[in-house]
């Protein structure tokens, strides 16, 4: 019975890309380290808007401007009057994350198409967002802002304070740390570290043990999973994101952009349903999400063969490609009306 059971459970486990023997969560990409290092790749600044640091990423392809996001200088002056200009906001979607090459991704291919300011930077969510829209709609007065929201991780049950000059994660060797987690403020990355070592570590010999086995791991996993689970449902329902979309409504309307909101969908939500009406789908799924915001909201259709699988979950090249048409097709439409 023991063996049919863990056989059982080591099959759910691969389907699922869940590794046996590891508590913490796939998203974490938690590594523990002898030797923790500390990388300055990103950094907020004194707007507390979240940027890439132009020595870090100092290399072919990455092209980081003078403003610490991806791609061309952020300069509306020197735009052609007959250019059709585009701000894209968003988390690691947006940057280009695992896009081969990193020029591949759907921000550049864009640029081939319209003026394209990518202010995409991984890790950031929407109380980010708005802080973007609030700094550079004024300063780029772009035709289009488009929001790219992902429903993995975008979704907030809380309003988050901006601040400036601090960090958002500790960047180590051992996967991006929390700087403030669950009403925690972390004043180092040893401390962030070591809160993640507790949490998601065994604390004995025998759950060192138990974790060896599905089963083992599956009991052990339960709690935290569970934790997970509610703080999931509390975001789907939250109100929060839709408040912080409706705040970049304003910023837009304000400056005689146009918004458009491209929700990226999750793997779990990629179904039959989904494929029949998305937009519909979504709103039946996550109810506070577009309240009020249907008519500039539109749901990627995207097929499961388009990302990267879990725990990954980016868009891959054909991803990529797929959205940029997307985005182009949605963008021309409502230029040309």
């Amino acid at each position: 019975m023991f063996a049919f059971a863990e056989i059982s459970l080591r099959i759910a486990f691969a389907v699922k890309n869940y590794p046996v023997g590891k508590l913490a969560p796939s998203w974490l990409a938690f590594k523990p380290m002898d030797s923790l290092e500390v990388w300055n790749s990103f950094y907020t600044d004194a707007n507390g808007i979240y940027k890439a640091s132009r020595e870090y990423w100092n290399q072919p392809h990455w092209n980081i401007n003078s403003e610490g996001f991806r791609g061309r200088e952020f300069a509306a002056d020197t735009l052609n009057d007959s250019a059709v200009s585009i701000l894209l906001i968003g988390d690691s979607y947006t940057w280009g994350a695992h896009a081969k090459p990193p020029d591949s991704c759907f921000a550049y291919l864009l640029d081939k198409e319209f003026v394209c300011y990518n202010a995409g930077i991984p890790g950031t969510d929407p109380a980010q967002y708005a802080q973007v829209a609030k700094t550079y709609v004024p300063k780029l007065h772009p035709d289009f802002t488009l929001v790219m929201l992902y429903l993995g991780n975008d979704l907030m049950d809380s309003a988050k304070s901006i601040v400036p000059n601090e960090n958002i994660y500790y960047q180590t060797n051992a996967g991006w740390l929390p700087v403030n987690y669950k009403g925690r403020h972390f004043s180092s990355a040893r401390e962030s570290y070591q809160y993640v070592v507790d949490k998601f570590s065994p604390h004995s010999l025998l759950e060192k043990i138990f974790l060896k086995t599905a089963i083992g791991t599956a009991a052990l996993t339960l709690p935290l999973r569970l934790e997970e689970y509610a703080d999931w449902n509390r975001k789907k329902n939250s109100s929060i994101t839709n408040n912080y979309l409706k705040e970049i409504r304003a910023v837009c309307e304000r400056n005689n952009s146009e918004l458009l909101i491209f929700i990226i969908p999750r793997e779990e939500d990629l179904s039959v349903g989904f494929y029949k009406d998305p937009e519909r789908h979504i709103a039946d799924e996550y109810p506070a999400l577009m309240k009020g915001i249907e008519a500039i909201s539109f749901v990627f259709p995207f097929r499961k063969d388009h990302l990267y699988p879990p725990p990954d979950g980016h868009l891959n090249n054909a991803g990529h490609q797929f959205a940029a048409e997307f985005i182009k097709t949605k963008v021309e439409f409502r230029h040309l009306r």
